[in-house]
C-alpha cells in the first residue's frame, strides 16, 4: 500500500510576499519622489525666468530709454520688418510685418506694452517686446514680433505662441508674455491697491490657443509669491491673475491663496515703471 506523500505548495510564502510588497513601495515611492523633484524645479525655474526678464528690461531701459516693445525709435537700429528705407519712421503694418532678421517695428513711446484697447487684435507691441530684447542681446531666443496667425497670413487674431513670439518656460505648457494690464480687469479684484502696470504673466494656454490657462495649484503660487513678495495674492508685486478659486476671496485686502492641490493658478509680475 503507498503512502500518500504531500507536495509544497509552489506559491510565494508570507516572508517572500511581504519583500515584493516593500520593493513596490520602493519603486512607487522613487517614482513619488522623482515627480516630485522634477515639479520643485519647475516652480523654481518660473522664479529665476522672471527674475531674469525683470532684470533684461531694466538693463534695456538704462541703454535705450524705452520699454522693450514701445520703443519709438527700435527700426533705427534694427532695421523696418517691412523693408523700408527711412528708418525713423514705423512699419507700415506693426501688427503683421516679419523682418528676415533683426528688422522691427517701433512702438508709440507712451511707457505701455500692448496698451491698444483693442486686445489681442492689435498688440504688436507686447510681441516686439521679446523680439527688442532679444536683438539687445538680453535675453536669448529669437522671436517673430507679431501674433502668432499674423505669420501664417490671419491677422484677425493674434495668438500668443510660446516659442515663436513670447518665450516658452521650462514648465510644459507655459510660457511668458506681456501686456499693461489693470488687475481689476483681469482677476475680477476688489478692494483697495488696485494696480494698473505693465506686467509680465505666466500662464499656459487654453484649449481655443490663448494665454490664459492656470499652471500652477495655490499651494505652488503661494511658494513663488513668497519667495518673491509679501505671500499675497491680491497685492505687492506678484498677484494671482484670477482671484478665486485661486484665492480665498476675490478682495485684495483679505484674500489668501486657497488651500486646495487643484492647478487654478496664474501669475502676474508687475514691472518696473518707465
Amino acid at each position: 500500500m503507498k503512502r500518500f506523500q504531500h507536495t509544497p505548495c509552489s506559491g510565494f510564502t508570507l516572508v517572500e510576499l511581504s519583500i515584493v510588497l516593500v520593493i513596490i513601495g520602493l519603486i512607487l515611492g522613487g517614482v513619488t519622489l522623482g515627480r516630485n523633484l522634477v515639479r520643485g524645479a519647475e516652480i523654481r525655474s518660473v522664479i529665476s525666468d522672471a527674475q531674469r526678464y525683470q532684470a533684461a528690461i531694466v538693463m534695456f531701459k538704462d541703454r535705450y530709454d524705452a520699454m522693450p516693445g514701445d520703443m519709438p525709435n527700435a527700426t533705427q537700429y534694427w532695421g523696418r520688418a517691412d523693408g523700408g528705407a527711412n528708418l525713423t519712421q514705423n512699419c507700415a503694418n506693426p501688427d503683421t510685418d516679419v523682418g528676415t532678421g533683426t528688422q522691427t517695428c517701433n512702438g508709440n513711446g507712451d511707457g505701455l506694452v500692448a496698451s491698444a484697447p483693442t486686445w489681442p487684435l492689435n498688440n504688436s507691441e507686447g510681441f516686439r517686446f521679446w523680439q527688442h530684447l532679444a536683438n539687445a542681446g538680453f535675453i536669448e531666443g529669437k522671436f517673430t514680433g507679431v501674433g502668432h496667425n499674423a505669420v501664417a497670413g490671419n491677422p484677425t487674431w493674434n495668438y500668443v505662441f510660446f516659442g515663436e513670439n513670447a518665450p516658452a518656460s521650462k514648465m510644459q505648457g507655459g510660457g511668458y508674455f506681456v501686456t499693461y494690464k489693470t488687475m481689476a480687469a483681469g482677476g475680477i479684484w476688489t478692494g483697495s491697491g488696485i494696480v494698473v502696470a505693465n506686467a509680465l504673466r505666466f500662464c499656459g494656454m487654453t484649449a481655443n490657443t490663448l494665454p490664459f490657462d492656470a499652471l500652477l495649484d495655490p499651494a505652488e503660487a503661494l511658494s513663488i509669491d513668497m519667495k518673491m513678495d509679501d505671500g499675497k495674492p491680491g497685492s505687492g508685486n506678484v498677484w494671482a491673475f484670477y482671484s478665486t478659486p485661486c484665492t480665498t476671496t476675490n478682495v485684495t485686502t483679505t484674500a489668501n491663496y486657497a488651500s486646495s492641490d487643484t492647478r487654478t493658478c496664474s501669475l502676474v509680475f508687475l514691472l518696473p515703471p518707465m
